[in-house]
């Protein structure tokens, strides 16, 4: 195998979909395959690919979206033809597409290349917004060679193929030792807002709520930390941020604003210094938990918390996004928390772990 194609959310400044990138670009490295075509936009990812991994990586998509953006799926087609595995990589992609024509594509590149691998990488399935688009989804995946989901309830549809369940892709990466510096970090995201925009007042409500909990806590650290996980323009956290920050910064409290530019690796050096964490983003919050951070986890979406599930992590406690009592937020920054390690073990053998399940099981398949 020389040539893969890989499907994702790629490009979209996004720091957990370029974990996921890095992740299979990797991969396809450990087993020769050199040259890989990826569904972002041209000129979208050069910061985010790191050039000493050995796989020559194209952006297969135009500058502009075409064809209401379907020209995705016009050239994942063509480019799946001219290769020898088809990836579709992490996330909730099979929640976002258009289920018939994705349908229609899967079954086009399996009757005219059957020779071409098809592999899911740790992605959820589902829910779907009503019977059909399930049925067309899941008949498409029973035309997958493997599905490596990454929640249990994605193992309730009725997937004809090989279906394996592991952790998150996130969970392959080692935690590290908190560097303990008093910082507290935020980092969130629109949700109301994406679904409703006349609902961005409550974004604006909620950034009032932490705002007053910081300030009457901030003598006790040292910084401020405002992550902008993603910069995207539609579904980035820029106007969140800035908006809490001027909150902030209106009372005289010193703020740094770390916007993700596409350096994994710098991103996450600064998620290291921070030891309490109030993310409502899934990943921010993992890898702060991963660096050591205490974590104030705001669920948005019920996958949140099914990231976790049997898990049981000392350093994670979780509430709803926008509903979340003032009180409880104000005892977590409060709390002096003794043990910052406390997960490290724990987090350090599931690494372990997911990393051999997900490279066996894929190196067995594509052998």
């Amino acid at each position: 195998m020389t040539k893969a194609t890989i499907f994702g959310y790629h490009g979209m400044e996004n720091f957990g979909d370029d974990f996921f990138l890095d992740y299979i670009l990797k991969y396809c490295n450990s087993i020769g395959i050199n040259e890989a075509y990826v569904t972002a936009r041209k000129g979208s990812i050069s910061k985010s690919v790191d050039k000493s991994i050995g796989v020559n990586v194209t952006a297969i998509l135009p500058r502009a979206r075409v064809l209401r953006g379907y020209d995705k799926w016009l050239l994942l087609f063509l480019y799946a033809l001219k290769s020898d595995v088809l990836f579709f990589c992490a996330g909730s992609i099979f929640t976002i597409l258009p289920e018939r024509l994705f349908l229609i594509i899967i079954k086009m590149i399996k009757f005219l290349k059957p020779s071409v691998k098809i592999i899911a990488v740790g992605v959820s399935v589902g829910p779907f917004k009503d019977k059909d688009s399930e049925k067309a989804v899941v008949e498409a995946l029973s035309l997958f060679n493997l599905v490596i989901v990454r929640d249990k309830k994605s193992l309730k549809y009725s997937i004809q193929t090989n279906v394996k369940f592991f952790n998150d892709l996130a969970f392959t990466h080692p935690p590290k030792l908190n560097l303990r510096k008093e910082v507290i970090g935020v980092a969130l995201n629109p949700y109301a807002s994406i679904l409703n925009k006349s609902d961005l007042h409550i974004e604006f409500e909620r950034n009032d709520k932490i705002a007053s909990c910081i300030i009457n806590s901030a003598t006790k650290y040292k910084a401020i930390r405002i992550f902008i996980t993603c910069d995207a323009n539609t579904y980035g956290d820029k106007v969140l941020s800035q908006d809490l920050a001027s909150k902030l910064l209106d009372k005289g409290i010193n703020v740094e604003v770390i916007a993700y530019d596409g350096n994994l690796h710098q991103f996450e050096k600064h998620l290291s210094g921070v030891n309490k964490l109030i993310a409502s983003r899934l990943h921010a919050g993992f890898f702060g938990l991963l660096n050591g951070a205490e974590v104030f986890q705001l669920k948005y979406a019920e996958k949140i918390e099914e990231f976790y599930r049997g898990l049981n992590l000392n350093n994670i406690s979780f509430y709803h996004a926008y509903n979340f009592t003032s009180e409880s937020l104000s005892l977590f920054l409060a709390n002096e928390k003794v043990n910052y390690d406390a997960d490290f073990n724990s987090l350090l053998n599931l690494s372990s772990r997911v990393s051999t399940e997900y490279k066996n099981t894929l190196s067995k398949e594509l052998r």
